[in-house]
Formats: C-alpha cells, sequence, structure tokens
C-alpha cells in the first residue's frame, strides 16, 4: 500500500486483485485499489449491519457484489458504468440489486435476434444472463408482436414462425450493411433497444448502406441524416 495511505489496513493483493477483476469496469486501478481496501475496512468495522466481520468475510462479501453488480451491467455501454473507485467509495455495494423484470415470452426467438444484431454477444452469453439484456429483448419481442399482428391480418399461414424468421433476417441484412462501414462510422449503430423500438428494421436497405456523395463528401453525413 502507498505511504500516502498509512491508516488503511492491508489486505491480501490477490483479494484485493480479484475483487478489482470481479467488479465489470477496469480503469484506474491504482485508484480503485486503494478504495477497494478502504471499503474492505469498512466492512470490517460493521459498515453492513453494525456487526463487526473478519478480513476473509468482507473480501467475500465484496467480490460477490462486484459480480452482482457486473451481471447487472451486461450489456450496458462502458461509460454508463461508474468507476470502480466511485462505487466503492459511494458504499453502492450496501445496495439492493435492482429486481429482476419478467423475460418476453418468445425468449428464444429475442435472444436469437439479439446475437445477431451488431456489436452484440452470441447466444450463449445472452442466454447465460437475458436478465442483462432485458430492455433490449423486451423491444424484440414487442417487435415480433407487431410484426405478427400484420401477418394476421393478411392470414398468413404459421405467423409466429414466419415473423421470427423474417425479424431475423432483417437483422441480419442490417448486420452485414454495417460490417461495410468504416471503423468510425460505428459510433452511429443505434442501441438495439432503440433500432427495434423505432422500427428501423423497416428501412429500406439502401439507407444502410455507406456511399460517399458525389465521389467526395464523407459517408458520416449519409448516417447522420439516417440516426437523426
Amino acid at each position: 500500500m502507498s505511504r500516502l495511505f498509512p491508516e488503511l489496513p492491508i489486505f491480501p493483493v490477490a483479494a484485493v486483485d480479484s475483487i478489482y477483476q470481479a467488479y465489470p469496469r477496469k480503469t484506474q486501478k491504482a485508484v480503485a485499489v486503494v478504495a477497494i481496501n478502504r471499503a474492505l475496512a469498512r466492512i470490517c468495522s460493521g459498515e453492513i449491519d453494525g456487526q463487526q466481520r473478519s478480513a476473509a468475510e468482507a473480501i467475500t462479501f465484496l467480490r460477490n457484489m462486484a459480480g452482482v453488480f457486473r451481471r447487472e451491467c451486461t450489456g450496458k455501454p462502458k461509460e454508463w458504468i461508474p468507476h470502480p473507485s466511485t462505487w466503492m467509495n459511494q458504499s453502492r455495494y450496501l445496495r439492493q440489486p435492482a429486481p429482476q423484470e419478467q423475460l418476453p415470452p418468445r425468449l428464444l426467438d429475442c435472444i436469437a435476434i439479439l446475437a445477431c444484431y451488431p456489436k452484440m454477444p452470441g447466444e450463449k452469453i445472452i442466454g447465460e444472463n437475458p436478465q442483462g439484456f432485458q430492455p433490449a429483448l423486451k423491444a424484440i419481442n414487442d417487435a415480433l408482436e407487431r410484426v405478427e399482428k400484420v401477418r394476421m391480418n393478411h392470414h398468413s399461414y404459421r405467423v409466429e414462425a414466419v415473423s421470427a424468421e423474417w425479424l431475423l433476417g432483417r437483422v441480419q441484412k442490417y448486420a452485414a450493411a454495417v460490417q461495410t462501414w468504416p471503423e468510425a462510422d460505428l459510433i452511429y449503430v443505434p442501441n438495439p433497444k432503440r433500432f427495434f423500438e423505432e422500427q428501423r428494421y423497416e428501412q429500406p436497405e439502401s439507407s444502410w448502406q455507406r456511399k460517399p456523395i458525389n465521389g467526395y463528401e464523407s459517408e458520416r453525413e449519409q448516417v447522420s441524416r439516417i440516426v437523426q
């Protein structure tokens, strides 16, 4: 431990590092290590419920809570996740985990579709923690219901299967188009929740292509018109 903090108890380096690794955002490790040691000291002193705890108990508790928070943050942009030092210093590990919402009824179809969306992990990772992707999965389920309602009006055969296949195909075409974009333009890929809520899967495929304007202008200008 740095001489700048001589009053802090020193917990095993490996244990402190395991807590840091369990946290969902890795940044400013030296500052985070100080914050973790302070948090462990508070927990040992009775921060949780007024009862003192051993170093081993404090380490287990804080590591478990960091893991719980990591699962809650699955699918969130990194910038939405507080720095580890902030989370530790504000004792956010004492907060109750966010209540889990009911998963959408078409969960397997929704997972398969979301896994095809740009920058999303595969079906296995989403399936292991669907609660972490709940907003996007719910938006996809709502999109499936909208598509099915339209198809029902036209008496389509096997409407659920056909609708899921159609929406999956649209997302696959969008993802294929995005793969051709310049790397700098990937910031214009909308959050999947927004993509499905705004029914962007209905857009013509030509609007997903990046083509220089007049062979000279930046493709970014075309993207801006699409996403705004």
